[in-house]
């Protein structure tokens, strides 16, 4: 798979029936201090939703100039509906962020500025701020240790729960061959993250970049466990 570089950092979203977060989210993207929005590739992928997503995305066009949505014709899963996404994304960078949760204003140019100053790194963790979508009460805050103080690879690997996925930023270029396993529909994320920790430097900004929704439908919070082993009509 060849890469090619377009622009310095693309946000992939994956979404599926995100109408009532998606927009918060791109409002944030917009908002973001130290960069332009002239250098973001934001790339919305939505997996067959059934209410107005893909409509609230539009009326973004004019405030996105590299907007690019794809609409899946069927349900994919989580797994299948990042990789549609991750093809289409053509910047030196990539964050994978949900449709519902939302960055934090210096959480790219933070990241960026990892980085300029690792020039073998190739992922780069944030902090995540994890609040209730309901209540707007913040439920904790949480900065990877490990990948703070550079820990060790098998210690991060061992990890039960990395807690979002969201809050990594990589460097596309060194892993382009890569994509999401779709042979493990819940759990590619995992893989996919803890693959790269082999591809070079890793590390945190040790800031909070990220805040993590926790709603009715996230698919870890049902309790079904049928339901979080199968991902399919999910995205979060």
């Amino acid at each position: 798979m060849q890469h090619k570089v377009s622009y310095l950092i693309c946000v992939l979203i994956p979404t599926y029936n995100s109408s009532p977060f998606i927009g918060e989210l791109l409002d944030s993207i917009i908002m973001q201090e130290g960069i332009s929005i002239d250098d973001i590739q934001v790339v919305v992928t939505d997996d067959a939703s059934q209410d107005n997503t893909l409509a609230v995305v539009e009326n973004y066009k004019d405030k996105i100039p590299h907007l690019v949505i794809h609409k899946n014709k069927v349900n994919l899963g989580i797994t299948k509906n990042v990789n549609s996404g991750l093809v289409q994304c053509t910047g030196k960078y990539c964050i994978a962020i949900g449709g519902d949760d939302i960055l934090m204003p210096d959480r790219i140019a933070s990241q960026l500025n990892w980085f300029a100053n690792h020039p073998n790194g190739v992922l780069c963790s944030s902090g995540v701020e994890v609040f209730e979508h309901e209540s707007g009460v913040v439920l904790g805050k949480y900065i990877d240790e490990d990948f703070l103080h550079h820990r060790g690879k098998y210690r991060i690997i061992s990890q039960i729960n990395q807690l979002a996925s969201s809050r990594f930023m990589f460097d596309r270029e060194k892993c382009q061959d890569m994509i999401f396993d779709e042979r493990t529909p819940v759990v590619s994320d995992w893989l996919f993250y803890n693959e790269m920790l082999f591809r070079g430097e890793y590390g945190d900004t040790g800031k909070i970049g990220l805040r993590y929704r926790r709603h009715a439908n996230n698919t870890t919070r049902s309790g079904d466990l049928t339901h979080y082993m199968d991902d399919r009509s999910s995205n979060g």
